[in-house]
């Protein structure tokens, strides 16, 4: 399911114990420890909260009883990782959330996502109104203290019928040279490279007479690739226009998790994009017609496949077993191509062999695309020199 669709499901339901809505932002930056308070409990009560599905909270959204709940936007914005910094400090234990903003029907909203996990929550110190060593927790659409029989008898229960701890995982995608960004947002700058100039693109193989426009053929030989400078451009064209990615995840339990996959999915957009494996990447010519570079496989095993299905792309990324506190990249990557500005969303699901349901998120890349115009001359000497 689509973040969208999601949203449009969500905003038919009623508040309840996996589900609240909230007309503004949290306070946050600067706010009193009162304010950050508010922000800490409700994430707490809906960890705490009894469920079997996935809780949401809704900032943005004005509750509508009876009826379809009213987007009304937030102006403001709050960062993931910092929020996981601030709550994740003040609990006995990481809680798996997630905050997301997102368009919806022209209005910016936040998402706070928290997933079925194990039980119960608790603060370490006081904080703001809120003491520690108690657990707060969601009842219907209010929050409220958990009893110790309570405590005892449903979360305590999960102990002695040997409740399996759930890891942690978050997935990410992974740019750059050194594989130093890692975000569920990444930006992808792109350029459009088109000629400056409408002079003909020679054969290889020949030289410049005394006349500018005029083109002098050197001897012949049967070998040279008289096309090697139109296909060096079309394929260094191309090299401008793909971003190459990986995916990570992050293991934040204090458990391993084994045999993990991501599975991501992207929606055809005809003219916009376009999604290579290795294999398909664009080929650098060869100045001799005869010759031929093997194209050798990645480094390492494949943990990358990508299928193209009737509705876009399939991308399978296999990582293995990730250690408590460890991140994971995949050893190979995929490419992805743009033809104008544009925002897709990569819908993911994670399995594990010690997760009892795939885990669903959503990565977003922002395409910007930049047109730059390139002389012929400029062309030619950067495929003589083979760059």
């Amino acid at each position: 399911m689509s973040l969208q669709d999601l949203i449009d499901q969500l905003l038919f339901e009623e508040e309840g114990n996996t589900l609240d809505f909230k007309c503004e932002q949290y306070r946050f930056r600067g706010a009193t420890e009162d304010e950050k308070a508010e922000l800490l409990k409700d994430v707490l009560a809906f960890a705490n909260a009894h469920r079997r599905t996935d809780a949401y909270i809704l900032i943005g959204v004005k509750e509508v009883k009876g009826g379809r709940s009213e987007v009304v936007g937030i102006s403001d914005d709050l960062d993931d990782a910092n929020l996981q910094q601030f709550i994740n400090s003040k609990t006995q234990k990481p809680i798996d959330f997630s905050y997301k903003a997102t368009q919806y029907n022209g209005c910016k909203i936040g998402i706070i996502r928290i997933p079925v996990q194990r039980r119960p929550f608790y603060l370490v110190k006081d904080f703001g109104k809120l003491q520690k060593n108690q657990v707060y927790i969601r009842r219907s659409s209010s929050t409220d203290v958990a009893s110790p029989e309570e405590i005892l008898s449903s979360m305590g229960k999960e102990e002695l019928n040997n409740y399996r701890e759930i890891p942690s995982l978050n997935v990410f995608l992974v740019s750059g040279q050194h594989d130093e960004i890692k975000a569920k947002k990444i930006d992808c700058q792109l350029i459009i490279a088109k000629l400056s100039d409408d002079k003909i693109i020679p054969d290889y193989g020949v030289s410049r007479g005394k006349n500018p426009n005029e083109w002098l053929e050197l001897q012949v030989n049967t070998g040279i690739n008289k096309n090697y400078y139109r296909q060096w451009i079309e394929y260094y064209f191309k090299k401008l226009r793909i971003a190459t990615l990986k995916i990570g995840v992050d293991n934040l339990s204090s458990i391993p998790a084994k045999d993990v996959k991501v599975v991501l999915e992207i929606k055809k957009q005809e003219k916009i994009i376009e999604i290579y494996d290795f294999y398909k990447l664009p080929e650098k010519p060869n100045k001799n017609e005869f010759q031929f570079t093997p194209r050798f496989s990645q480094k390492g095993k494949e943990d990358i496949v990508i299928k193209e299905i009737p509705q876009g792309w399939k991308i399978s990324c296999y990582l293995g077993k990730i250690q408590p506190k460890d991140l994971v990249n995949t050893m190979n990557s995929f490419y992805i191509s743009s033809f104008s500005p544009s925002t897709i969303q990569l819908s993911t699901q994670i399995f594990s062999d010690d997760l009892p349901e795939p885990k669903q998120e959503i990565l977003e890349i922002d395409f910007k695309t930049e047109d730059r115009l390139y002389s012929i001359d400029d062309l030619l000497s950067n495929a003589n020199l083979d760059i």
